[in-house]
């Protein structure tokens, strides 16, 4: 029987992509084949014990593990701890990671159905061969003091070793000042390491979190292994049988839960990548249309749009994957997505740090404004991956972006509390300085008319009130700029000037710099070197065919070789402005003057060459006259015959 699982589970359950299959209710364990009432299963005690919300209050998911087949998978549970009369009977699944060594692990889950909002139960899981230690946990329902909502922890990357926010979150969970768990991607630190028994102490560790209340979780980077298997075969989550996007109602928020690991982890296919994005469109099409009874849209992805840490990951880039979507065709991209459909917060983690931004869209930072959370024109972004892990926490970049308003490198996690239809409570918790908060604001809808897609005039409002960075790595602040412009551009009066920002580079070697002259000259020179060439040549020939024609047909040719020797000195006129900008950047020259003239060279190029040909070439301006005279004339007398006007434009 169990050579026939083994074939079953590892060669026939990875063609089958991301479903639990559970094994026969029927089955004949191996230690039943002996018919022998003193032989059980050798691992029998189950452990890791976690629930998690079912998609309504009166369902819960409770999932759990052995490392035996017990054959029957048991919840037993009450409203008294003494008495638990009420048992619903579960199904088991075999889960064999592809290991070298994988190890036989059994999860087992049921299904907790027609629970009353509000009631405590207790409860306990297993079998004859084994029982966990009684629990319990209390069917969601509002809270009906302090405000009512729900709370929520959010925080992600919480590894095995220096799980800082373990022991807080634990007592919270326990005191029941928490309702939930939302935990944004990174488990463990690896589940998949040690032949997953790095997973099985993780599950261990937060089972005194994961008992109590319902634990929700993302998928990060850190349970890439094997195509998220570990991730997809632990957890139970609702509406989704592999758990990597799913969403679900609670309260006043719509949550929408989805994978940012399918845009880097590409070895396993783009159809997973597109799968999701169309049942992203569905999803939030859906939840607009419920918006009236389910105001809130909360998004939860583990690696952000935006982030301001001293690192290379993809949050730090110009073009970032999960904003703008893959490079080139921008295919799959979601910051767009979020916004046409009005996303409220988007939570984040990956970071190991927290950071609180403005609301922002498109790399506009809405800023303005001395109430910028009251009524946001666009999404407001929170990073919370600090809960604690083996690679301990980022830093920041000594400068910013704009978009940052809060930041922390110290250890801890969120509390989200959504009170309800209008507001919104966020704390960041620092426990390596004993429970402080780091950040404490409030995101507010005055009314439920501003839950909704953003429309074109919040883009409006945005723009209006907000900054639009256009590249900012190699910017410095005005602190660090301000002496240097205010020395070399005393004209300007900048010290004075207290709106807007003032931002460049201090020397001519940065990369901003560099770049703009290899742009401004590599590129077009030599097109324009090759045309003075040619002009040259025509220039030339014209001289040589000059004593064979007649004196009208000279006094053409000559017009055509003034107006070409003309077009010829235009390219000098890059290389003025390149100069121009070179000795700007030196230093050598910083009146405000250079900077016109740089603007000025450059921009006059294109207009040069039609305007040489309106001056030296007298067909084309008696043509270009005469046409001017008659436009004149038809708008003066509009009644009179315009077929002359008609026959000069044919002609």
């Amino acid at each position: 029987m169990r050579i026939f699982l083994y074939f079953l589970v590892y060669f026939l359950i990875p063609q089958i992509c991301w479903t639990h299959q559970y094994l026969p209710i029927d089955r004949i364990p191996d230690w039943k084949l002996k018919n022998d009432g003193n032989i059980g299963p050798s691992y029998g005690q189950p452990e890791q014990i976690r629930i998690s919300y079912g998609g309504d209050p009166s369902v819960s998911f409770v999932t759990w593990q052995t490392f035996d087949d017990t054959l029957q998978s048991i919840v037993e549970y009450g409203s008294d701890w003494k008495f638990l009369n009420q048992s619903v009977l579960g199904r088991c699944s075999v889960f064999l990671d592809r290991n070298k060594n994988s190890v036989w692990r059994y999860i087992h889950r049921a299904n907790l159905t027609a629970l009353v909002p509000g009631q405590t139960y207790y409860y306990h899981v297993g079998s004859e061969h084994g029982w966990s230690p009684i629990y319990f946990f209390t069917a969601l329902k509002e809270r009906e003091n302090d405000g009512g909502g729900y709370i929520y922890a959010v925080y992600g990357d919480l590894g095995v070793e220096n799980g800082r926010s373990l022991g807080t979150i634990q007592k919270m969970a326990q005191r029941g000042e928490l309702d939930m768990v939302l935990h944004v991607g990174d488990f463990a630190y690896n589940m998949d390491e040690s032949n997953g028994e790095t997973g099985d102490e993780f599950l261990r560790q937060i089972e005194p979190i994961s008992a109590y209340i319902p634990y929700m979780a993302t998928v990060g980077n850190h349970e890439y292994f094997n195509n998220f298997t570990h991730f997809v075969n632990r957890f139970t989550m609702p509406n989704s049988d592999h758990n990597l996007f799913y969403s679900y109602d609670l309260g006043h928020a719509h949550f929408v839960v989805f994978s940012t690991e399918f845009y880097f982890n590409i070895q396993w296919g783009y159809h997973q990548m597109k799968n999701q994005f169309e049942w992203l469109k569905e999803d939030l099409k859906k939840a607009n249309e419920n918006r009236k009874n389910i105001p809130w849209i909360i998004t939860m992805g583990h690696r952000p749009m935006y982030c301001s840490d001293f690192d290379g990951d993809d949050c730090t880039k110009y073009e970032s994957i999960i904003r703008t979507g893959l490079p080139l065709t921008h295919g799959y991209g979601l910051e767009k997505l979020f916004y046409e459909y009005g996303v409220d917060i988007e939570l984040w983690a990956h970071e190991h740090s927290y950071e609180r931004l403005w609301p922002v869209y498109n790399r506009t930072v809405y800023n303005g404004t001395h109430l910028p959370y009251t009524n946001p024109p666009a999404p407001v972004h929170i990073i919370t991956g600090s809960a604690g892990c083996r690679e301990n926490t980022d830093v920041f970049v000594e400068h910013p972006p704009p978009w940052s308003a809060v930041r922390s490198t110290d250890y801890g996690f969120g509390i989200m509390r959504i009170y309800n239809s209008t507001h919104l409570n966020f704390k960041q918790i620092n426990v390596a300085q004993g429970g402080t908060e780091d950040d404490d604001f409030w995101v507010v809808k005055t009314s439920e008319k501003h839950h909704r897609p953003f429309k074109h005039r919040d883009l409006k409002k945005l723009r209006t009130y907000g900054t639009h960075i256009i590249y900012w790595p190699t910017v410095v602040d005005r602190e660090e700029i301000l002496p240097l412009a205010t020395k070399f551009f005393p004209e300007y009066h900048l010290e004075s000037e207290k709106s807007g920002i003032l931002g460049g580079i201090t020397t001519i070697n940065e990369f901003a710099s560099i770049y703009v002259i290899i742009h401004m000259a590599v590129p077009i020179f030599p097109i324009y070197v090759s045309m003075f060439v040619l002009r040259y040549k025509i220039v030339k020939k014209l001289m040589e065919q000059a004593t064979m024609l007649s004196a009208d047909a000279k006094a053409s040719h000559n017009q055509i070789l003034k107006c070409l020797i003309i077009q010829a000195f235009i390219p000098s006129l890059l290389m003025i402005g390149v100069t121009c900008y070179i000795l700007s950047q030196l230093g050598l020259i910083t009146h405000p003057f250079i900077e016109y003239l740089i603007f000025a060279s450059i921009c006059t190029m294109p207009m040069l060459s039609p305007f040489t040909y309106l001056v030296y070439i007298r067909p084309y301006r008696t043509f270009c006259m005469k046409l001017l005279h008659l436009q004149r004339r038809h708008r003066r007398y509009p009644n009179t015959d315009s077929n002359a006007y008609y026959s000069i434009t044919r002609s």
